[in-house]
């Protein structure tokens, strides 16, 4: 069984995605499924109700702390109602999977309500086959792609005659008053730094007697890797540029077992064929729009997993990030995957990820107001280091159910911001991996064009590695 640990007051970086949230760049998560058959929606709400308590982070809202002096916290919602989560919404004929991803899309250009626990699930009848669409939205201060997918793992059962779980009421203690959630703020941001003093301490110890010149030789190598990626501006695509607020959100699907297939012809990873694909697709992308492509090189940015074996279970964001450099110039599918893949495993050699990780916490970690004040100046500045976001979290290879009706297909929703108009989010189901896009309506209007591209350059490089359609 899953097992939450709970933290009450927002992390660093959970706190980051709330400040990040605007009316242009809502920071929602989720993925666009269809399950198999017509799923009765009060059942399908039962379900979830009965639930409800193995998911306690779902019940609970985000407290702002008074007067901002500190990060918020999470408090149980005393008025929770799974009914005002939980929604039924119905396609037009004839129920393509285009026109769910056009609802997914309207679904998720708008903000979540404050008010509420941040997260919404919307059971779609009428999609083509008979069968049930199901739209799902979470704020990303909640949780990251790992956590999210343990979650997935509570909300849906592994098989089709699942017991139900039995209802549990409970009774939300009351949100604290406003003195006593100053005092919690004012004793935790003073117990913080008293941490972070001992830890520097401890650190100038280890390095004073020798114990951490690893860490301190490990560090330097990062830094001196990552600091020129701040320094130096990537340069602007088409879609890098400010955003209109409207979103279109489409999805493309390949065989695991074939991606798989082409990987091995380098010993690189899934991860290295998809940069692969989506440099050579943004690079079609480039030159559709009359743009030059020799020398060009395209920034991808590419979440890092650094949860702990002791933190398995544990919610909201622990991730770091590498910047991978793709040459938008490399025509040969099998020279630009060679490449990624060499690129990659230095800069994971190079705990880059590790280098990244402590400029931007220099900045999360600070005191909420003087953390929110350097992200809103652009202390952290994103949108001139890279390009893109694509994350890829890998997930269940068996199938999963929902009151007896298989899911048949999963497509990821990754939030953009920071100018980057075009996200792009890939996990695997059940031998299949799926690659979900989110795009800006106005950065990038033609982001189905970068769609088509993605299944040209999928196609060369698979013909290039010598594997057979699956």
């Amino acid at each position: 069984m899953f097992t939450q640990q709970l933290n009450h007051r927002l992390g660093p970086e959970d706190n980051s995605f709330l400040i990040y949230d605007t009316e242009t760049t809502p920071m929602n998560i989720g993925a666009v499924s269809v399950f198999e058959g017509d799923i009765d929606f009060e059942r399908f709400v039962e379900n979830i109700a009965a639930k409800i308590h193995l998911i306690p982070r779902y019940q609970q809202l985000v407290v702002p702390a008074p007067l901002g002096i500190g990060r918020p916290t999470w408090e149980f919602d005393p008025s929770f109602d799974v009914r005002r989560h939980v929604f039924e919404v119905e396609l037009e004929p004839p129920g393509t999977l285009e026109q769910l991803f056009g609802l997914a899309a309207e679904i998720h250009e708008s903000r979540l309500d404050r008010e509420l626990p941040l997260w919404e699930i919307h059971l779609v009848k009428g999609v083509e086959g008979g069968n049930t669409g199901m739209i799902s939205k979470v704020h990303h201060c909640t949780v990251d792609g790992v956590g999210g997918i343990s979650l997935m793992m509570v909300v849906l059962d592994p098989s089709p005659d699942a017991q139900p779980s039995k209802a549990q009421k409970y009774q939300a203690p009351p949100i604290p008053d406003a003195f006593t959630r100053l005092s919690d703020a004012v004793f935790d941001m003073i117990s913080e730094g008293l941490d972070a003093a001992v830890d520097i301490e401890k650190r100038f110890l280890d390095v004073s007697t020798g114990a951490g010149s690893d860490w301190l030789r490990m560090m330097g190598a990062s830094m001196r890797t990552a600091l020129p990626y701040f320094l130096l501006p990537a340069e602007k695509t088409p879609f890098n540029r400010p955003f209109s607020g409207r979103r279109s959100i489409t999805g493309l699907a390949a065989p695991l077992a074939e991606v798989n297939r082409i990987r091995k012809v380098t010993g690189g990873t899934i991860n290295d064929v998809a940069l692969t694909v989506l440099g050579g697709a943004v690079s079609r992308y480039l030159e559709e729009h009359g743009e030059e492509v020799d020398g060009r090189i395209i920034r991808i940015f590419t979440p890092v997993n650094v949860r702990q074996t002791s933190e398995h279970g544990l919610l909201g964001n622990r991730f770091s990030m590498l910047l991978v450099e793709v040459p938008a110039d490399e025509k040969d599918p099998l020279a630009r995957l060679k490449g990624i893949e060499k690129s990659t495993s230095q800069l994971k050699r190079d705990r880059v990820s590790a280098g990244v990780g402590v400029l931007s916490n220099a900045v999360f970690a600070m005191p909420a107001p003087l953390s929110k004040a350097l992200i809103d100046v652009g202390a952290l500045p994103l949108d001139r280091m890279g390009n893109m976001v694509c994350t890829n979290v890998p997930g269940p290879r068996f199938p999963l159910y929902t009151v007896g009706h298989q899911m048949m297909s999963m497509y990821p929703i990754v939030p953009i911001a920071w100018e980057m108009g075009i996200g792009c989010a890939i996990t695997s189901y059940n031998g299949t991996l799926y690659l979900g896009l989110n795009a800006d309506a106005g950065a990038a209007p033609d982001a189905a064009l970068l769609s088509d591209y993605l299944v040209e350059a999928y196609t060369d490089l698979r013909s290039a590695a010598g594997i057979s359609p699956g």
